[in-house]
């Protein structure tokens, strides 16, 4: 796009270096320089301007295409999003605070308020609200205390690469697209990651466990973190199905934003009959935490 903020493509550039010369457990593109040692450059026809950079291929088949979604790869899947995270934790950008963007999730009770009015359906339109809610009171009040790095903020399941069938179990083998990458609490990745691997199981609780366990095992997480972690998965599935009903107009649907919705909605069915305190505790005893702090 060439009204795409050179800054910001300098921040995915520079992510991408620093995190090349470290060890993530997955691998990641590497940008190709130009004959002139750049990044990147800005190509004209005469009548329209395009940004271009080369990335290097990876190898994988993408976990979108991979089912079923066994509990040794989503442990994987956190694992590899941990140590990311880890090593993420030593980089600084000019350009990774993104005020404004619609995928910041801790931005969540904003989007959802915008965006509730185009859910079209009264029941799902009052499970977004509930939603919605849930993180006013819940994530809100923690949000100053949570870790903040920079994240790579978008690990759906179309930018995750897995490995070949083999007799061990697949893992995650790469990560794609730095494209959302920006400064956010640290635990905003895990919730991202986890409500994307959940999609198509038929236990999402559990398999969002084992993304937990893998996680904490490369980044141990707070207790404020894993307070906020099950509100910020859910308000991450609604932000995607009501900024995706958003687009859905006379004109038709956006095929990238609705790619998901209907996984989505099976998700958010799933997690509403699970109560937030026992989700918490899940996680925590993932964690080799007391599971019930305040019994």
């Amino acid at each position: 796009n060439s009204e795409e903020d050179p800054s910001r493509l300098d921040l995915q550039t520079a992510a991408l270096a620093f995190l090349n010369e470290r060890d993530v457990g997955m691998e990641l593109p590497r940008t190709l320089p130009t004959q002139d040692g750049e990044s990147g450059f800005l190509y004209s026809d005469g009548e329209t301007r395009t940004w271009v950079r080369l990335l290097s291929y990876l190898e994988g088949d993408l976990l979108a295409w991979v089912r079923p979604r066994t509990v040794r790869l989503l442990e994987s899947l956190g694992e590899c999003l941990g140590r990311l995270d880890h090593e993420l934790s030593g980089f600084e950008h000019a350009a990774a605070g993104r005020p404004d963007y619609l995928w910041d999730l801790s931005r969540a009770n904003e989007v959802l308020a915008e965006n509730l009015k185009n859910v079209a359906d009264a029941g799902r339109r009052g499970m977004i609200e509930d939603i919605r809610v849930d993180f006013e009171s819940t994530v809100d009040p923690l949000l100053p205390e949570l870790p903040r790095t920079v994240i790579h903020n978008d690990a759906n399941d179309y930018n995750v690469l897995v490995s070949a069938p083999n007799a061990e179990g697949r893992s995650v083998v790469g990560l794609l697209d730095f494209g959302d990458v920006l400064e956010n609490p640290t635990i905003c990745e895990l919730a991202i990651a986890a409500a994307y691997g959940l999609m198509g199981t038929s236990d999402p609780l559990a398999m969002v466990v084992a993304v937990v366990r893998g996680y904490h095992r490369a980044r141990p997480l707070t207790e404020p973190e894993l307070e906020v972690l099950f509100p910020l998965i859910r308000a991450k599935l609604g932000v995607s199905v009501s900024l995706s009903a958003s687009r859905c107009g006379p004109e038709g649907e956006d095929a990238y934003l609705t790619i998901s919705e209907a996984p989505a909605w099976s998700a958010l069915n799933h997690l509403a009959g699970v109560h937030p305190r026992v989700a918490r505790n899940l996680f925590r005893d993932a964690c080799g935490m007391e599971p019930c702090p305040r019994h």
